[in-house]
């Protein structure tokens, strides 16, 4: 890792984190191996303070300019003037290096502007890629199993003949989305009248009951890197009001190694793809796993996913390259030699264990904060009463500690969005029992707690 890291530290470039819609906390070790890194944010957050104590460069437009109002997103931060004033304050002789989650064309029109470097896929690629219309034709194309899919527009009787011809339930999806937002389960009682994807063109497939696995890899010059295949929490109730969101999940899944090696020899096939196409760097695929274990590729994610902080810190925990560092690599045209053959080896690495549980606003308007528990490291007790005080290690490290999880809160006076993340519990082992087929009791019992304590008020 060192060596790659080094390339980094002695190029031309000065690092710019934009917000996550995750915490950074999971992610901020990798950072804070580069020496010229600043984050970006919008909104001030209590985090802050732990983030500078821990070393960390941290910009928030919102604390220079309490009354700036702008629209809740990156493109808006970035183009903002107070935020161009900043980067180039910091930039010295180097040029800055735009690090952001989901591609934009917003976004690259202000990095063009303004001859910087995004370390990103081009927009139009990005939603070429990830159209859920156009993937059954790539799937065709790979001869990678895919599920019987209709294109067609949403209406009863469309969905009337295939409930006769497919399944008693079906997957409504629009060509675009993400986390579960335009993903819908319909069964035969669903009222349509008043459906949001009525009378527009959808993606309509059967419903696969089992379990939903994701896989994170990188496409470089020297070839595919992946991770080992997870387990996604979806449809969890309470968490999310869809059955079908996604809230959470576990490295490594409990699946067997025919499995695995189907989903490897899968995530292979759509790099040398992607690869094809000019893609660079970071991808996600979604995959559903049958009763009888029938292993079906879903989606494909062309960005960095939810889960790419998390995985990071456990890779970095493990002392091995994170995938993220090869995509800056790959995005930065820098030269670098690898072994593959050892970096192979983490796709099948036992000791790569954690698990995140994400609680999703239930409420059907967006509403505000007006009171939340801190976020911090949090101990619960399965027998005495919980009191709920939180302790931050001083290195922000996710404890290993046996009843002790970290959490990451929205705080007060900030705005959720419905279905949007507001609360997340992560540890560092499995959430998931394979024998009851459920989440273990004691991450649900703190995530019944601090949800608890949370106030909204309809914004």
């Amino acid at each position: 890792m060192k060596k790659f890291i080094k390339i980094l530290n002695r190029s031309k470039y000065i690092f710019y984190t934009l917000p996550f819609f995750s915490d950074p906390l999971t992610s901020i070790h990798f950072q804070k191996k580069l020496k010229n890194h600043h984050f970006i944010f919008l909104d001030p957050n209590p985090l802050f303070k732990k983030l500078r104590q821990a070393g960390h460069s941290v910009f928030c437009l919102k604390e220079l300019d309490p009354s700036t109002k702008i629209p809740k997103n990156s493109a808006a931060l970035l183009g903002h003037s107070l935020t161009q004033k900043f980067i180039q304050k910091t930039k010295g002789t180097k040029t800055p290096a735009i690090l952001y989650f989901k591609p934009q064309a917003k976004i690259e029109k202000i990095i063009q502007k303004n001859n910087w470097k995004a370390i990103n896929n081009p927009a139009s690629l990005q939603r070429e890629l990830e159209n859920k219309f156009n993937f059954q034709k790539i799937c065709q194309q790979l001869e990678v199993p895919h599920p019987q899919t209709l294109i067609s527009t949403l209406n009863p009787q469309t969905l009337k003949k295939l409930f006769k011809d497919l399944s008693s339930k079906l997957v409504v999806q629009s060509a675009h989305g993400w986390a579960g937002n335009t993903t819908f389960l319909v069964d035969k009682k669903t009222f349509l009248k008043k459906h949001l994807l009525l009378n527009q063109k959808v993606k309509i497939s059967p419903y696969i009951p089992g379990l939903t696995l994701i896989n994170n890899a990188v496409t470089t010059k020297h070839g595919t890197l992946q991770s080992p295949p997870a387990l996604q929490f979806t449809g969890l109730p309470g968490l999310t009001h869809t059955p079908l969101g996604t809230c959470g999940r576990q490295w490594p899944a409990p699946i067997s190694k025919q499995v695995k090696d189907q989903i490897v020899d899968i995530t292979q096939k759509i790099g040398d793809y992607l690869y094809q196409k000019n893609y660079k760097g970071f991808f996600g695929l979604d995959f559903q796993l049958s009763s009888d274990q029938k292993l079906y590729l879903i989606e494909i994610n062309p960005r960095l996913t939810a889960s790419f902080s998390f995985y990071t810190h456990l890779e970095m925990r493990q002392k091995i390259t994170p995938l993220l560092v090869f995509h800056v690599l790959e995005h930065l045209n820098l030269l670098y030699k690898i072994n593959l053959e050892k970096e192979e080896t983490r796709t099948f690495n036992q000791k790569i264990v954690g698990s995140e549980l994400s609680q999703k606003l239930n409420h059907s308007e967006q509403q505000l904060i007006l009171k939340a528990p801190p976020s911090g490291i949090y101990t619960i007790n399965t027998t005495k009463p919980t009191s709920l005080k939180p302790n931050w290690p001083k290195n922000l490290e996710i404890t290993k500690k046996r009843q002790s999880y970290l959490v990451v809160s929205k705080h007060s006076k900030e705005t959720v969005s419905p279905n949007s993340e507001y609360l997340k519990i992560t540890k560092l082992d499995t959430f998931y029992d394979p024998k009851t087929q459920k989440i273990k009791p004691l991450p649900l019992k703190l995530n019944q707690s601090l949800n608890e304590k949370f106030q909204f008020q309809k914004s």
